[in-house]
C-alpha cells in the first residue's frame, strides 16, 4: 500500500547519502579504535540484525530511560541542538550516547574507554560505540548558545512535569580539571591540591528532588559575581517562581547580592569567620537567644555588609562543644523566613 511505498522510498533515499568515516571502539583493547564507514542505511540494516537476533547486555537497565526520553522529548530537543548533517551517524543518536555515558562511563576526561561491549551502543540507537574523539568532534560543532538553549528547554519541560520543585534552590560553583590542547592560565585546583588547566562550572539544583537545573561553564578566572546573576535569570526563566537560593561562603560579596535582591531572588548563605564578624557575634546579648534550632539557642539580628544598602538578617547560632562556646552565622535577605 501507500505506506509500504513510502518506506521503501525512505530506504533507498538512505543509501544514496554521505558515508562518514568514523572512529569507533575496538572489542580487543590491544587495538583501542577501529575506523568504520557508515551511512543511515548501513547503521539502520545493522541495528535491525542486531535487534531481530536478540542479545544478552549488562546494559539492558537502560532500556527503562526509553519511557522518559519519551517524555522529556529528549531526541526533538537534540535534533534543535544540533546543526543539520545529511550522511553519516545522526547526531541525535551521538547525542544520546553523551548522556548515557553519564551514567555508564568512567568519571574525568577519556582517553580510553572501559565501554567495550557494543550491546551498549544500542541504547542510543547505534550498533557500536563511538570512540571519545568522535564524541569530542561532535561537541566541537555546537555552540555554547546553542547548550545554553538545550538545558534552559529541558529545564523547563522538567518543571513542567514535576520533577522540578523550585522551592529551594542549591546554587555552587566548580573548578573542574581540563585536558584541553588550548593556551589558558592554570589555577589552583583544591580538590587535587595541584596548579593545572581548569573550567570554571556554576550551577543551581534543585534541593528536594536532588534534580540540577541549570549550568554554566566558564574561562577558570570567571567569579561568582561575573556569572551567578546570569544563572540566577535562566534559573527563574525554568522555574517560573520565585525560590530562595542556599549558597555557600564564595558568594558573600555585597554588590553580587544586591543585584540578586533587585532580581526578586531570596537568598541565605554562612558567613565567614574573620576575626570581626566573631566579635560581633560574640557581642550579642544572651537575652538576644531567644529562639531554638534543632536544639540550639538561636538569635535573630540584623547587621550590614559591605557594598549592600540595606540591613541584613543575621541568624546566630550558639553551640557548646568541647566545654567551647562557638559560634555559627547566616545572612539572608528574606525578612519573612522563619528560622
Amino acid at each position: 500500500g501507500k505506506k509500504n511505498s513510502q518506506k521503501e522510498v525512505r530506504r533507498r533515499c538512505r543509501q544514496f547519502l554521505t558515508p562518514e568515516k568514523v572512529d569507533v571502539l575496538s572489542n580487543n583493547k590491544k587495538e583501542r579504535t577501529n575506523t568504520v564507514v557508515v551511512t543511515p542505511s548501513s547503521i539502520q540494516k545493522e541495528l535491525e540484525e542486531r535487534l531481530r537476533s536478540g542479545f544478552t547486555s549488562p546494559y539492558v537497565g537502560g532500556l527503562f530511560l526509553v519511557p522518559y526520553h519519551l517524555q522529556l522529548g529528549s531526541w526533538e530537543m537534540l535534533s534543535n541542538l544540533l546543526p543539520d548533517k545529511i550522511g553519516g551517524i545522526p547526531p541525535q543518536k551521538l547525542g544520546l550516547q553523551v548522556i548515557h555515558h553519564s551514567l555508564y562511563g568512567i568519571k574525568g576526561t577519556r582517553e580510553l574507554d572501559e565501554l567495550r561491549e557494543s550491546s551498549y551502543g544500542l541504547l542510543s540507537g547505534l550498533p557500536f560505540i563511538c570512540s571519545p574523539v568522535t564524541e569530542n568532534r561532535f561537541f566541537n560543532q555546537i555552540p555554547t548558545a546553542h547548550s545554553e538553549e538545550f538545558l534552559l528547554e529541558m529545564g523547563k519541560r522538567q518543571k513542567q512535569l514535576g520533577y522540578l520543585k523550585g522551592n529551594i534552590v542549591n546554587t555552587d560553583s566548580h573548578s573542574i580539571r581540563s585536558f584541553s590542547r588550548m593556551h589558558m592560565p592554570k589555577s589552583y585546583l583544591s580538590k587535587e591540591k595541584i596548579y593545572d588547566k581548569s573550567i570554571r562550572t556554576f550551577w543551581t539544583q534543585d534541593q528536594e528532588t536532588k534534580n540540577p537545573i541549570f549550568l554554566k561553564a566558564s574561562y577558570s578566572g570567571t567569579t561568582v559575581s561575573m556569572a551567578v546573576p546570569d544563572l540566577m535569570d535562566k534559573t527563574l526563566q525554568i522555574l517560573q517562581n520565585p525560590f530562595l537560593s542556599a549558597m555557600d561562603k564564595e558568594h558573600f560579596v555585597g554588590t553580587l547580592l544586591s543585584q540578586l535582591d533587585e532580581k526578586g531572588i531570596r537568598v541565605i548563605l554562612p558567613m565567614r569567620n574573620s576575626d570581626k564578624r566573631l566579635k560581633e557575634m560574640e557581642a550579642i546579648d544572651a537575652s538576644q537567644f531567644t529562639q531554638r534550632f534543632e536544639g540550639r539557642r538561636l538569635a535573630d539580628v540584623f547587621t550590614y555588609l559591605k557594598d549592600y544598602p540595606d540591613p541584613l538578617r543575621f541568624l546566630v547560632l550558639k553551640v557548646r562543644e568541647d566545654s567551647e562556646t562557638k559560634y555559627v552565622g547566616f545572612i539572608t535577605n528574606d525578612v519573612n523566613m522563619t528560622p
